[in-house]
């Protein structure tokens, strides 16, 4: 048998996909879908999530500093699939896919009541990696 060689590229597939809600200083609340997320330490319990600088949740967390990874059920596949398709600074994503704000307990930022898992996060340090920043951040509550 004989393998082909590839390019350099980001070849780790499958990965999970998360909503991430975040939120700046002022205006309402944003979610962007990722699949560029993952433990990274544990203990402290750390998470990182990539992210483009020129999407609009960047800079939401990168202001607020803090954000929740929503875990969501299979069933919410194509709810998840929409929404990585809008834009938070066109329209409101939470109201477009159906999802409702759940105030968390350890951040500021809400979080997505129907998926069944929120990490509550604060950013520790921020990686610009080039196409991406990473922001590493501690989990505060599950």
């Amino acid at each position: 048998m004989s393998k082909q060689h590839r390019d350099p590229g980001t070849w780790l597939y499958p990965l999970p996909v998360v909503l991430v809600s975040c939120q700046g200083t002022e205006g309402p609340p944003n979610i962007i879908t990722a699949a560029w997320a993952g433990t990274v330490n544990s203990d402290p319990p750390l998470v990182s999530v990539s992210v483009q600088p020129p999407r609009h949740s960047h800079a939401l967390i990168r202001e607020r500093g803090e954000f929740v990874i929503n875990i969501p059920k299979a069933s919410q596949v194509e709810l998840v699939d929409r929404c990585g398709t809008l834009s938070g600074r066109d329209e409101d994503k939470y109201a477009a896919c159906g999802f409702t704000p759940l105030q968390s307990q350890k951040v500021s930022v809400p979080g997505i009541a129907e998926c069944p898992v929120q990490l509550e996060c604060k950013v520790r340090h921020t990686l610009h990696l080039g196409t991406h920043d990473m922001f590493v951040a501690e989990i505060l509550g599950v």
